[in-house]
């Protein structure tokens, strides 16, 4: 497993610094422009690194969980569209779906790019509730609550790998 030094968290990169403490489980506190993460003292030097990967995973999808749910709720109430149900994944090829029934999938790591590129990506799978496909009338409707969409969109395409660290 890799070494991580920072992570990236709502378009804020966080140095990461471990710590080890005698208490049971993995911690993880963000304070001072730090992710700080208390490993027991107990576990092998090797396996602190990819405990620490684990931990800020988790920690992530958790902050995922609440805060793409929220904006996600704002936004559709803006569009005026209804989705089904939410689903947060850990997907290696996309950042977001929807579904022909309404459910809508994003993956975790939307929530440590900057906020407005969340936001794009939201909007866009709120749009294909409007659209099912990329019609010129699809990103006229993403146009329409983002008119500066392409800066996000190539955002994506340039640093999108960067939250792939985790």
């Amino acid at each position: 497993m890799h070494k991580v030094e920072n992570v990236m968290y709502m378009g804020q990169p966080y140095e990461v610094k471990l710590l080890t403490y005698p208490g049971k489980n993995t911690q993880i506190i963000l304070r001072d422009g730090k992710f700080i993460v208390y490993i027991n003292n107990r576990i092998n030097e090797n396996k602190q690194m990819p405990e620490a990967i684990q931990a800020l995973r988790l920690w992530m999808i958790e902050k995922a969980q609440d805060i793409i749910r929220a904006r996600t709720e704002e936004l559709s109430k803006v569009i005026g569209v209804v989705f089904n149900n939410i689903r947060i994944k850990d997907t290696k090829t996309r950042w977001g779906s929807c579904s022909s029934k309404g459910n809508l999938n994003f993956n975790f790591r939307i929530v440590m790019s900057p906020e407005v590129v969340m936001d794009y990506i939201i909007i866009h799978e709120l749009c294909h509730l409007k659209h099912m496909n990329h019609s010129q009338e699809f990103w006229r409707c993403v146009e329409s609550y983002m008119p500066d969409y392409p800066k996000y969109k190539d955002w994506l395409r340039k640093k999108g790998m960067e939250l792939y660290k985790l």
